[in-house]
């Protein structure tokens, strides 16, 4: 009812704030802006007692008004509130981690936004919320947060992770300092499967087989020379027991030799275009060989 409704004090102060945005005040924005977060989020739990209630109106389904002005009052003042200060008001309520997160990186706060992702109740969904954010952030804003939130993206959503992260690799995403959090992946992947490794109560994680070997064949195809992500794929086709895979990579990348009958220089110069290979090869084909023996499996 209208006798308990904040609106006509929500009015009155979005008056006020349009007042301190026009001054470029932002401490008093900020005031009033945790003020009316509050009441409307008080109006949104009047409507639906905190629950995502939606009205049916000509055979559609909308949400009450109270949800509509919250998110227009977040739009309308996003770049004149302390985020931080936003974020911890939403979070205290029964607000999804996604509405968080989209209200920090529309206020240009990654870092909230990735965290109030990654903290919700719903891990995957999560974590594709903080790929979101991620993804639609400028690379230079956003390349320290994906490699500081690499593993948790990887173990509880393997395959978007990867893809999003090759997706960025042409605008300069780093592969090899990716790389750590995939070996770790890998790890914890090898751990599960292990009877006698004592199992972690990691409901989130999520095993998938083909994530790093997408990512690694991704940033090979798009001109990685890094010999470390070399090694690495080979180690993970040589665990795999389709040999396929395996042979086709080296078939690719292992250097012709040089045959002697076609150097009239000797035997010093064969050695010397040898090494050359071998330095401009990214695929370091003693620790190919080095892997392969140690699986104790016959390849072709």
């Amino acid at each position: 009812s209208l006798a308990n409704s904040n609106m006509a004090l929500i009015t009155f102060l979005t008056d006020k704030m349009k007042s301190a945005k026009l001054k470029n005040d932002t401490v008093i924005c900020t005031m009033l802006g945790s003020w009316l977060a509050e009441l409307h989020l008080h109006e949104r739990e009047r409507d639906g007692s905190g629950k995502p209630v939606y009205l049916r109106r000509n055979h559609r389904h909308v949400p009450p008004v109270s949800h509509a002005l919250l998110h227009q009052f977040l739009s309308s003042f996003v770049k004149d509130m302390d985020p931080k200060v936003i974020v911890n008001i939403l979070s205290s309520h029964d607000i999804s981690a996604g509405e968080c997160a989209g209200f920090s990186a529309a206020a240009g706060d990654i870092n909230a936004a990735v965290n109030a992702a990654l903290f919700g109740e719903d891990e995957k969904a999560g974590a594709l919320d903080a790929l979101r954010v991620l993804n639609d952030s400028a690379i230079e804003n956003a390349e320290p947060y994906y490699y500081k939130h690499a593993l948790v993206l990887l173990s509880r959503a393997p395959m978007a992770a990867a893809k999003s992260f090759l997706a960025r690799y042409p605008e300069g995403l780093s592969e090899t300092k990716l790389l750590p959090a995939f070996m770790q992946y890998e790890r914890q992947r090898a751990e599960k499967k292990n009877p006698l490794v004592e199992q972690k109560n990691n409901s989130a994680f999520v095993d998938d087989e083909n994530a790093s070997v997408k990512y690694l064949e991704g940033v090979i195809a798009q001109g990685s020379r890094s010999r470390a992500v070399f090694n690495y794929l080979t180690s993970l086709y040589a665990a795999m027991n389709d040999e396929g895979p395996l042979f086709r990579f080296l078939s690719t990348h292992v250097p012709p030799s040089v045959s002697s009958s076609s150097n009239s220089g000797g035997i010093s110069e064969l050695m010397l275009k040898q090494a050359q290979e071998e330095m401009s090869s990214p695929l370091d084909k003693s620790h190919a060989l080095r892997t392969i023996l140690r699986t104790g499996r016959h390849f072709r």
